[in-house]
């Protein structure tokens, strides 16, 4: 994993007269190249992580993260995470729903392996630390079924072929000025 840290973006002519708020403080970009599975029960880490030093408890936190990750039923999903794991900007709670921002990748057919398929699927959200200093952001599986393989980077075979592309997944925090 890599990570790149950018301070104040601003315009090229400038700020204009009399903006206040809304600027980009600092960008945080991190990739995860490395092919990752599992099949544990629960939330799992997935090594795609990013820190950002907030500076202000007023501002945002804008989170852009865009995983390839593979499943074959509907029982794994994914979330953004702080880092003590608390699911970022939750849906309300529905009955007994899931409340993840990824999941599933549903095919009718649960443990056939030839029905599987590897999808990017992006997602941004903001969300209000209401604190400074340093701020985590993880992405997690949480697999509710034991032995359901869900992976990243790779789809389920993972063979050294042209049908099994090695990806990578991207994960960009951004302090936006509140």
């Amino acid at each position: 994993m890599s990570q790149i840290k950018v301070n104040s973006i601003v315009p090229v002519g400038g700020l204009p007269a009399g903006a206040t708020g809304g600027g980009v403080i600092q960008t945080v970009y991190s990739n995860y190249t490395s092919a990752f599975s599992t099949t544990t029960t629960g939330g799992v880490d997935t090594g795609l992580t990013a820190t950002i030093n907030m500076q202000s408890a007023s501002s945002k936190l804008l989170c852009i993260c865009s995983p390839a990750w593979t499943t074959i039923s509907n029982e794994a999903y994914m979330a953004l995470t702080d880092g003590s794991n608390n699911v970022l900007e939750q849906a309300p709670a529905r009955g007994s729903r899931g409340r993840y921002h990824w999941g599933t990748h549903y095919n009718g057919s649960s443990g056939n392996s030839s029905t599987y398929h590897t999808s990017r699927e992006s997602l941004t959200i903001i969300h209000s630390p209401a604190s400074t200093g340093n701020f985590t952001v993880k992405l997690r599986i949480y697999n509710i079924t034991s032995g359901q393989t869900v992976s990243i980077n790779r789809n389920i075979h993972d063979d050294d072929r042209v049908y099994d592309p090695a990806t990578i997944s991207t994960l960009t925090l951004m302090e936006i000025s509140g």
